[in-house]
């Protein structure tokens, strides 16, 4: 349904921390791509250039395959092909199937028509990298790792293997197992025919009054809503004492719906977090009276309690759909999680579960934390989000600063991202975070049976401050109730999972970053941009799409002013978790304006250029300042696979009445003129005029269409030479945006092309016959010919690579795709009577084999708690980066990242890595010492050089903290014993910018000195004999706090 909507409200209703406008960036004008065959199937365990692997055949009978289309697949192949006697299980980027069919029946499928190969789905492409690379230690020390294993068939045809490789199974779900096993049978287990794909199960964790007045709730309460009618489900740790009584926290009596204990056998919230993020969506204030409220408090509740008996997170089942089915089940639409865990990016079977329920209920709304994996040791960590929140249905919800000033700098710059939020983009190159909101010093609701020390801060008996993106998430939970509710109210209409997200992404506020972007998302949370402060139409899923088809839809926009967003999100069929890009069904949408300018989603960098996206099922338009009048608002199903593919459209700006076009365009050919006589290629100059706007022109000799331009100025070349020599007639057509078409004038021309007896000549002018070549060079080429050349084709090995229609010819041939072998070069010369001539071949010898040296670098430095020094290599070659390290103490520790910021060695002597990857690499060295720690760092690394050499006495890069000198005297280092009272020794007067210096003890507060002591004192009896840590912060005199290195130490005091 299709509405036009202007805001009854006259109160601000938003949900931001400050209320400001950015400018969004001006898309520019695009043209039409050209969708070309496909090279590339995406897997998560190889990337597979079809030519490469389309000989790879096998004869075992009913084997696994990859069937890969020639392009777009609609419904018509698919039938085909089953037909054949195939099996479709899961659609593969790019225009793909993972199949299940006989060898026997693989010639016939190859001979269709739209069918470039049939592949076999190799044993190694079932392994996720995760499990290859080890990344956050899934292996254990015993060798044992527990593994998702998704089959083709009844998870229990892998009872018996499992037996036999002494593996235990966890849990048996629809289509998958889970089992603990040994990491070294996981090759022979992906030689199974009933394998599917094997991924890691990796740990899901918690994500772990100032706000909502920020974010203009107490306004808003004051229009009446605050979420009335709309139920959320959390699933958490649990909820107060877990008994829906009179000694519940007085914040949730009345309300809650149902208590889902799913961990233990009580729902009782013994860790905190779940009372807290519960008291964020829908907390009442009446232990506040009405000071400290969640962002809707009308709201009710029902609450799963996945925490266990030992602190995880073990209530929560291996199929995501039972889950979100229990809550639908209790009247839930609204379904909060603010957990997940840190698997960098990927799309795991969690993703998928997440997006197999929104396609199966499109009104369950399911938000997830992007996860607290945004600070990495180094820096800022890219890619980190987690999952199931690299889901595509969901709304994913990163974390910015809160506005408490005196909560100190994770808390004062309420347009600031957090420092732990994580970041996208996910491993596919898909937009997350979906949103932002505020989770730092979150104030809300703490549970009577949770020790305090599991939060931020006390508050007082019934709230308490806590952070993470587990608490933006429950706040934009909250705004969505709220939403949900106006929308209900308001427009007369409940909206799906889509229309909602795609309602709070169009009224994102940018903090600066952008759109779209790796920080932000699409901005920040803003009700009063995504409800009220415009005008708005939408569509929800009122039409689905298939392959090739389109829908369109005019606004009228009324005003220069306000800027014109439209948005397109689409709950997308549950993609395949072997592969490496998660989009399945893909929209376009394209807008084209009253002057005829196209715009193009998600184009927002110059020089817009209409790179269509290809992996996001969110696609937005931003005009800045749009022209007044009538805009087509196009969505074209590009490659629907598991359609009919429904959408939801979200416009908001300044809109009227669309004005009805019944007008004609006008136009008219400019040149040749009429009586004319032309020969060879002639160019065709047409005009048109629209009273919106001119969609396209085509070109007409003798009533045949030969051509057609959609961008003004309007024209085509025509060759003379495809007509007899005589009269013809020229006309052209003007089709405009409402499909309304113009015809010109008639004009007559006499073609009079010379008899043309002779083949056109060619030769390659460079390279020279002989050569040796490598990387990309240009094939220039020479062509002749008595009356015109059309054009010049070159090819490789009787291969054509491309051509040239314009003087001098010449083609950038990129070597590397092909092998280092000789190979043949010719020309095609075709002249305009398509007479062909051909070069003599000449004969090249391609050689790209990258000669690796070695670099051999000496780094001197120091490093202390207070101060790491880095080192980054120049790594231009594949080759083994071996590093050993050696100081005046034993507390020295160097870690090696990769060029995507990823930890990949940790160690205290040497550290051997084979790089595969070219790019920066980075080392950190620290060293846990209270003084400066001198240390020499030795680097071999490979560089593309013909030779290898040495470098030495280089400075090691030194990253400080603010300087807070400390003298060795009395200073100790990482897994010292003390004793009594330790004193260390400072250096004060080199020091003046430092305001104050903490000293902590295992996390808390034990010293403050004003300045910089002589000495810093700890009595080590305060505390018992064990293990503890210690750590100085200095906060400078701009207010910035900064904490040095955690150090352990251990206190042995003798007990008398």
């Amino acid at each position: 349904m299709k509405r036009n909507l202007k805001s009854k409200l006259c109160l601000v209703l938003t949900i931001m921390v400050i209320t400001f406008t950015l400018a969004p960036k001006t898309l520019l004008a695009a043209t039409e791509n050209d969708n070309s065959k496909p090279q590339t199937i995406y897997l998560k365990g190889a990337e597979l250039n079809v030519e490469e692997v389309s000989k790879v055949k096998s004869s075992v009978e009913d084997m696994n395959y990859i069937i890969a289309f020639n392009g777009p697949i609609d419904e018509n192949m698919k039938e085909e092909v089953i037909e054949l006697g195939a099996e479709l299980v899961e659609y593969i980027p790019d225009f793909s199937y993972l199949s299940r069919l006989s060898s026997e029946i693989i010639t016939d499928v190859v001979d269709l028509p739209f069918v470039e190969e049939v592949i076999v789905y190799q044993p190694e492409y079932k392994i996720n990298p995760l499990l290859e690379q080890n990344r956050n230690n899934l292996v254990r020390d015993n060798g044992k790792v527990e593994v998702r294993i998704a089959t083709f068939d009844d998870p229990s045809v892998l009872d018996e293997y499992i037996e036999k490789i002494e593996g235990i199974i966890v849990d048996t779900t629809k289509d998958e197992v889970i089992v603990e096993m040994n990491r070294n049978d996981i090759e022979q287990l992906a030689e199974l025919s009933s394998v599917k794909y094997i991924e890691p199960m990796v740990e899901r964790v918690l994500f772990n009054d100032v706000a909502r007045g920020y974010m203009g709730v107490n306004n808003l309460a004051l229009t009446g809503y605050e979420g009335q009618g709309q139920v959320v489900c959390v699933c958490d740790t649990g909820i107060d004492t877990g008994v829906n009584n009179s000694n519940m926290h007085k914040d949730f009596q009345g309300r809650i719906d149902a208590i889902y204990p799913l961990g233990r056998s009580t729902a009782d919230d013994v860790h905190g977090h779940g009372t807290h993020v519960s008291g964020s969506v829908l907390g009442s204030g009446d232990r506040s009276n009405g000071q400290i409220t969640g962002i809707a408090p009308e709201a009710h509740l029902v609450m799963q309690s996945v925490l266990d008996s030992g602190g995880g997170l073990g209530g929560l089942p291996n199929d995501l759909n039972t889950l979100f089915q229990q809550g639908n089940n209790a009247g839930a639409r609204i379904h909060t999680n603010s957990w997940g865990a840190a698997v960098g990016g990927q799309y795991t079977a969690d993703s998928q579960d997440v997006d197999e329920y929104v396609w199966n209920n499109d009104d369950m709304i399911i938000l997830f934390s992007a996860g607290n994996s945004g600070d990495g040791y180094s820096g800022t960590q890219y890619n980190s989000i987690g999952a199931p929140g690299t889901a595509k249905n969901c709304i994913t919800v990163g974390a910015t600063e809160n506005n408490r000033p005196s909560k100190g700098t994770a808390g004062d710059n309420p347009d600031e991202i957090a420092y732990f939020s994580s970041r996208g983009d996910c491993d596919d190159g898909r937009t997350k975070p979906d949103i932002v909101a505020p989770g730092t010093w979150i104030l809300s609701t703490k549970s009577s049976v949770a020790p305090v020390s599991n939060y931020w801060e006390d508050y007082d008996t019934y709230y308490a401050y806590m952070g993470g993106t587990s608490m933006s998430t429950p706040l934009t939970a909250g705004a969505v109730a709220v939403a949900r509710e106006y929308m209900v109210d308001e427009w007369n209409h409940t909206p799906s999972a889509a229309m909602m997200k795609a309602a709070i992404i169009n009224g994102g506020t940018d903090l600066g970053f952008g759109f779209p972007s790796r920080d932000q998302g699409w901005g920040r949370i803003s009700l009063e941009d995504s409800l009220r402060s415009k005008e708005y139409e939408y569509v929800d899923q009122d039409y689905s799409l298939a392959t090739n088809q389109t829908k369109n839809f005019t606004y009228a926009v009324e005003s220069t002013n306000t800027p014109l967003r439209v948005t397109l999100v689409w709950s997308d069929y549950p993609g395949s978790t072997s592969a490496s890009k998660a989009l399945v069904n893909d929209l376009d949408v394209k807008i084209t304006s009253p002057s005829g300018t196209v715009y193009y989603g998600n184009d927002f960098s110059q020089p817009y250029d209409t790179s269509y996206d290809r992996v996001n099922n969110v696609e937005n338009i931003y005009i800045n300042n749009p022209e007044i009048g009538n805009y087509t608002v196009e969505v074209k199903g590009y490659n629907v696979p598991q359609g009919p593919q429904p959408f939801a459209l979200f416009s908001s700006g300044d809109f009227g009445t669309a004005v009805v076009d019944d007008e004609d365009p006008t136009c008219s050919i400019t040149s040749p003129n009429n009586g004319a006589t032309v020969d060879g290629m002639l160019t065709i100059n047409a005009n048109a005029t629209d009273n919106v706007a001119v969609e396209k022109v085509e070109f007409y000799v003798d009533n045949n269409k030969i051509g057609e331009d959609n961008q003004a100025p309007y024209s085509y070349d025509f060759n003379t030479a495809s007509v007899n020599n005589g009269n013809h007639d020229l006309k052209v057509k003007a089709i405009d945006t409402s499909a309304n078409v113009g015809t010109s004038n008639v004009i007559a021309v006499t073609v009079n092309n010379i008899t043309d007896t002779e083949d056109p000549t060619c030769s390659i002018t460079s390279p020279n016959n002989g050569a040796t070549v490598d990387g990309t060079i240009t094939i220039n080429a020479d062509a002749t010919d008595d009356v015109a050349v059309a054009k010049v084709e070159f090819y490789v090995d009787n291969n054509k690579i491309g051509e040239d229609t314009n003087a001098p010819y010449t083609y950038d041939w990129d070597t590397t795709s092909v092998s280092n072998a000789d190979h043949s070069l010719k020309v095609k010369a075709i002249d305009t009577s398509n007479k062909e001539g051909l070069s003599n071949e000449i004969t090249v010898t391609v050689d790209n084999t990258t000669t690796v040296g070695y670099v051999t670098e000496t780094y001197t430095g120091t490093a202390s708690i207070f101060g790491n020094a880095q080192v980054d290599l120049n790594v231009t070659a594949p080759g083994t980066i071996d590093l050993e390290i050696s100081g005046s103490n034993t507390s020295l520790k160097m870690k090696l990242y990769d060029p995507n910021n990823n930890q990949i060695g940790n160690s205290k002597n040497s550290i051997s890595y084979d790089a595969t990857e070219t790019g920066t690499y980075s080392i950190v060295i620290s060293a846990f010492s209270f003084f400066d720690t001198d240390f020499t760092l030795t680097a071999t690394y490979p560089v593309e050089s013909t030779q290898s050499f040495e470098i030495d006495k280089l400075d090691a890069a030194v990253v400080e903290l603010p300087d807070l000198a400390v003298s060795e005297e009395n200073a100790f280092n990482e897994g010292d014993i003390i004793n009594d009272v330790i004193s260390i020794n400072t250096n004060a007067d080199e020091k003046t910018t430092i305001e104050v210096v903490e000293l902590y003890i295992d996390d808390n507060k034990v010293n403050e000195y004003s300045g910089v002591p002589e000495v810093i004192e700890w009595d080590t009896t305060t505390v018992d004999n064990g293990e503890h840590t210690i750590q100085i912060k200095v906060i400078d005199e701009d207010g910035n706090v900064i904490p040095s290195i955690v150090m352990n130490i251990i206190v042995e005091n003798i007990i008398e």
